[in-house]
C-alpha cells in the first residue's frame, strides 16, 4: 500500500517528464503514461521511483506504474 507522502513524491518526479500530467488508475494500479525510454530505470529519478514501489508496466505498455 502506498502512503500519501511517497505517492506525492513519485507523482512530482513523473510530472517532470510529462507536461500533460496524464495519470490513470484502475482496480489496484496507477498508470503514469511516462515511458522508461523518457525516464530510464537506471537514472537517478528512475532509481527513486523503484525505491518508491514503481515499475515498468510491460504487460499493458503503460510506462511507470504502481500497485496500491
Amino acid at each position: 500500500m502506498a502512503n500519501f507522502k511517497d505517492l506525492a513524491e513519485a507523482l512530482l518526479i513523473l510530472a517532470k517528464y510529462d507536461d500533460s500530467g496524464y495519470v490513470s488508475a484502475e482496480h489496484d494500479i496507477i498508470f503514469s503514461g511516462v515511458s522508461t525510454e523518457d525516464l530510464p530505470e537506471d537514472s537517478e529519478d528512475g532509481a527513486r521511483l523503484i525505491e518508491l514501489g514503481w515499475h515498468d508496466d510491460t504487460e499493458y505498455d503503460a510506462g511507470w506504474s504502481r500497485f496500491v
